[in-house]
């Protein structure tokens, strides 16, 4: 198991600026760094949703997308999204990166997640998606369209950050289906 407890500190070019301790970045108003949120979905178009641990710093118990992170220093940032499916959900496959987007969010208990989030997608057929207890409580695969409603009708369920990054997702989904 790898510990990300570093994470990257960024201008707003994603320019490396230096490296802080996971949680002293994330304290107060925060300070920028880059990250990383994965949607993985399978061949019926279902998202992987997780709910994230009860005993996180922060959003625990809230669902998210199927993972999220930091790269370390020195780490590839496409290496570090894909080993991370592994070390939350127990299976990897390739993703591809699709975006990128910058947020600054408080997130609770004095903490502010001011991310330049890289955004992968993946697909996965993968038949047992085995959660790690100490990052996820539960999964569920579900219909995009239905996660929309369900978050405009109960955001609190749900990281403060979902809400951002799942259109630009949506977009992604969207042009591909009818490039496809």
């Amino acid at each position: 198991m790898s510990h990300r407890n570093k994470v990257l500190l960024v201008d707003e070019n994603d320019e490396i600026l230096g490296v802080e301790d996971k949680l002293s970045a994330h304290q107060g108003h925060g300070k920028r760094h880059r990250a990383f949120s994965v949607f993985i979905t399978n061949a019926d178009g279902h998202l992987l949703m997780q709910k994230r641990a009860s005993a996180k710093y922060h959003a625990g118990g809230l669902w998210s997308n199927s993972c999220c992170s930091h790269p370390q220093p020195g780490e590839d940032i496409v290496s570090s999204a894909e080993s991370r499916l592994q070390e939350e959900l127990g299976f990897t496959t390739s993703v591809q990166k699709f975006s990128k987007i910058e947020y600054r969010e408080y997130v609770g208990n004095n903490l502010t997640e001011w991310e330049l989030d890289h955004l992968f997608w993946g697909e996965s057929s993968a038949r047992k998606v085995i959660p790690n207890p100490d990052e996820v409580d539960d999964i569920d695969w579900v219909d995009i369209d239905e996660l929309q409603r369900e978050i405009s009708l109960r955001p609190d369920a749900y990281t403060s950050w979902l809400p951002l990054i799942l259109p630009e997702f949506c977009d992604f989904i969207k042009k591909n289906k009818s490039a496809g």
